[in-house]
């Protein structure tokens, strides 16, 4: 009979799926200019199951709020791509929490005193748009190799990172939304 206190923490299943919510919100951030300086998966990303820590430059914290939303909401639409569920479904349910709560926070704080009705049309756009460039093929690819990767090692450092999404043809293309 097994041991339990030596049984895996998380499941295969499950590290896979938070692996690529991760690369999800890695390569959003590549693709939107930000810095990637690490991503975590399973005990050593606790108390999450994953981690991405990303790089934001300081004129992007306060000026560029959509690309703020779109890279906090990136996982949990990738989720939602891989499980064949709409955007919509997002935003009352789903793998979002924490970084739904991001993208509220930032569109409040671009619309303060909209309604709550606005506040999600326009969520529903971004993550709209986060569907979108997530099913195109360079975004994919990309997040496929981070998400490989990253169920292997559980740890990948900015170097291995830009490694592994080098010769992915340009991440960096047409990727910020119209104003």
């Amino acid at each position: 009979m097994a041991d339990p206190a030596n049984a895996p923490r998380y499941s295969e299943a499950i590290l896979r799926l938070t692996a690529m919510h991760e690369a999800a919100h890695a390569v959003m951030a590549l693709r939107l200019g930000i810095g990637v300086s690490r991503m975590v998966l399973g005990e050593a990303a606790e108390p999450h199951v994953g981690l991405t820590t990303t790089r934001t430059p300081e004129h992007m914290q306060q000026n560029h709020i959509e690309e703020q939303i779109l890279l906090a909401v990136a996982g949990g639409v990738a989720e939602a791509v891989a499980a064949g569920r709409t955007v919509s479904d997002l935003l009352w349910s789903g793998p979002l929490s924490a970084d739904r709560a991001n993208a509220d926070r930032y569109a409040r704080q671009k619309f303060p005193g909209a309604s709550d009705g606005d506040l999600e049309s326009y969520l529903l756009a971004l993550m709209t748009r986060a569907a979108e460039m997530i099913q195109e093929g360079r975004f994919s690819q990309a997040m496929e190799r981070l998400t490989d990767a990253l169920v292997t090692t559980q740890r990948l450092e900015e170097s291995e990172i830009l490694r592994l999404v080098e010769g992915v043809e340009s991440l960096t293309e047409g990727t910020l939304p119209k104003r």
